[in-house]
């Protein structure tokens, strides 16, 4: 029976999710994590071709090893439209190794739902209301318009959290009705949570749990039938966090290595990265730079979208990676809030859809609006499948990394 070799790193990490963490100038709200492996007989040549790509950048080594950091935040800041041609290279050529011999496995999961799950764990559902998706309507209110009363009494005693959450839904319900054509939907959700929410409980645990990435690897590894395996975690100290974390969730075979000596975890790192950075700047831009701004639609930049047929072509690569390459239903996942993620993914697919850059260049001032619409269709799709399967649930679910909306999306 083959065996399999996967090497796992993640990113965005915050072991303690505290009000001093959430409200830092450089926090983000995603914990990323990518795993990447491959059967074990196809390790010696994958082995050989990442250190050549390794040494065609050995001028990009820190300490000896070739990391993520190698790409800057402020480099990815649109996207890949802020590449110059040296990163564009560079990145084309990693995403290049992947092959159908390579398996992806990719989670991002939220910081603020692991502590409003907590908050809330005496609900449950009802015939009347669906308590996971008032957990997810919550968590997306407070990552989106981020309350600073609501972020620090979360810290403090439950009534203090309930009178300031109570408030702030209140205040977005009347501020909503600036707006009531665009704000329907999100006031009457929060309607139904001032309703609901009487009683809550004290936040138990503030040290980040990894739980939800394993969870998903370990339906990744079901669904793909492979039940010979190890996976290598890059050390990180004497606590073995990880580590831990990955047996108790049933993941075998477990153990620390030094990423200088195993190449694979330095392929993680650096997926895991690129992921990172889109990600956070998908968030930088999408957020609201005014209270006046909240009641207005959200629209991605146009510099999103001033593309050459390189940083075009990326995309498209990037699309193989996230989607194609080693398809799977559990490829990627995430805790019940899963906008980062499914906004990922909706990007990568409508930067494919294009057939050439002349093609993406017509009526170009309007992708901002059709993105949006392609977005708010991958996130509706989520938000169905979430609603329709109440009844069964007792994990988060998959992420359909193609959807319906792929297909029906037109641009004109």
């Amino acid at each position: 029976m083959s065996k399999f070799k996967f090497y796992y790193d993640e990113s965005e990490h915050s072991r303690i999710i505290n009000y001093k963490t959430v409200t830092a100038e450089n926090y983000c709200d995603c914990f990323i994590t990518a795993i990447v492996g491959w059967n074990e007989t196809d390790e010696k040549s994958l082995c050989s071709e990442y250190l050549k790509f390794e040494q065609k950048y050995a001028d990009r080594k820190s300490n000896g090893e070739l990391k993520s950091r190698t790409i800057k935040q402020s480099q990815l800041k649109y996207g890949f439209s802020s590449l110059n041609k040296e990163n564009i290279q560079f990145i084309q050529d990693f995403l290049s190794f992947f092959n159908e011999k390579t398996y992806i496995y990719y989670c991002i999961s939220s910081k603020i739902e692991y502590l409003i799950k907590q908050i809330f764990d005496t609900y449950e559902n009802s015939l009347l209301y669906d308590m996971d998706i008032l957990r997810y309507s919550t968590t997306k209110a407070i990552i989106t318009y981020k309350p600073v009363k609501v972020l620090s009494s979360m810290y403090a005693t439950p009534e203090s959290f309930m009178s300031s959450l109570k408030e702030f839904f209140r205040e977005r319900i009347e501020l909503n009705q600036n707006n009531i054509q665009l704000k329907y939907q999100e006031t009457n959700i929060f309607k139904q949570i001032l309703f609901v929410f009487e009683n809550a409980s004290s936040v138990k645990e503030y040290n980040w749990s990894y739980s939800t990435s394993f969870i998903g690897f370990e339906n990744y590894l079901a669904e793909n039938l492979i039940t010979e395996y190890s996976l290598c975690i890059d050390k990180e100290g004497d606590n073995s966090n990880t580590v831990n974390s990955a047996i108790e969730s049933g993941i075998k075979n477990v153990f620390e290595a030094d990423s200088k000596t195993y190449f694979g975890i330095r392929i993680a790192d650096m997926l895991c990265g690129i992921i990172g950075k889109l990600v956070k700047s998908l968030d930088n831009d999408f957020n609201y730079a005014t209270k006046e701004d909240t009641i207005k639609k959200n629209l991605l930049s146009i510099e999103w979208f001033q593309l050459n047929e390189r940083q075009l072509s990326l995309y498209k690569k990037l699309y193989s990676v996230l989607i194609q390459i080693n398809k799977s239903w559990y490829k990627a996942f995430s805790g019940y809030f899963s906008d980062d993620l499914v906004t990922l993914i909706a990007l990568a697919n409508y930067m494919n859809h294009f057939g050439s850059i002349e093609e993406m260049r017509e009526n170009f001032e309007m992708h901002p609006e059709y993105f949006n619409g392609c977005a708010t269709s991958h996130l509706a799709q989520y938000f169905e499948r979430l609603q329709n399967s109440r009844i069964q649930r007792i994990k988060p679910l998959p992420i359909d990394i193609e959807t319906e909306s792929d297909k029906n999306y037109t641009i004109s």
